[in-house]
C-alpha cells in the first residue's frame, strides 16, 4: 500500500513520511524476501515522488540518516542505496534547472552540452546532512 500512496495522494501525504518511512525501513530487515522487496519499492516510491521537493528533504533525510546507523546490515545497505537514488534525483533536477536557465539566457543552444550543477545543494538540509556526519 505504501508503494502507491505517494503517487496517488501527492504532497498531502508528505506530512506522514516521517512516521511511515521508518516503518518501511524496518521492513527491509524482515526475514521474508517478499516483505523486503515491497519495503524497498515503497521507500523508492517516496523518494521518486518527493526527492526533488526541497520541503520534503526535511522529512526524508532523518529516516535515511537513522537507517545508516542501524544495527541491521540490510537497513544500512538499503539506506545507502536510497540516499544514492535521492542524490541522483537531486543532481538530475539541478542539471535540468541549470540547462533551462542557460537556454533562457541564450548561453547554450538546444543541443549544447551542460555540465551538471550541484548549486541546489548549497544551504540545504542535504548539505548539512553530509557535512555533519
Amino acid at each position: 500500500m505504501f508503494c502507491y500512496l505517494p503517487g496517488a495522494v501527492g504532497m498531502p501525504f508528505l506530512q506522514y513520511i516521517p512516521k511511515t518511512l521508518p516503518a518501511v525501513l524496518e521492513g527491509l530487515a524482515d526475514d521474508v524476501e517478499g516483505v523486503r522487496e515491497q519495503a524497498m519499492e515503497a521507500a523508492q516510491a517516496a523518494i521518486a515522488r518527493y526527492g526533488t521537493e526541497e520541503s520534503a528533504l526535511d522529512s526524508l533525510l532523518p529516516s535515511l540518516e537513522n537507517g545508516l546507523f542501524s544495527e541491521n546490515w540490510r537497513i544500512r545497505q538499503a539506506s545507502v542505496t536510497l540516499l544514492g537514488e535521492l542524490l541522483e534525483q537531486i543532481a538530475a533536477h539541478a542539471s535540468m534547472s541549470e540547462r533551462m536557465s542557460q537556454l533562457e539566457q541564450g548561453k547554450v543552444s538546444a543541443c549544447g552540452e551542460v555540465v551538471p550543477c550541484f548549486c541546489i545543494l548549497e544551504n540545504s538540509p542535504i548539505q548539512y546532512f553530509f557535512f555533519h556526519l
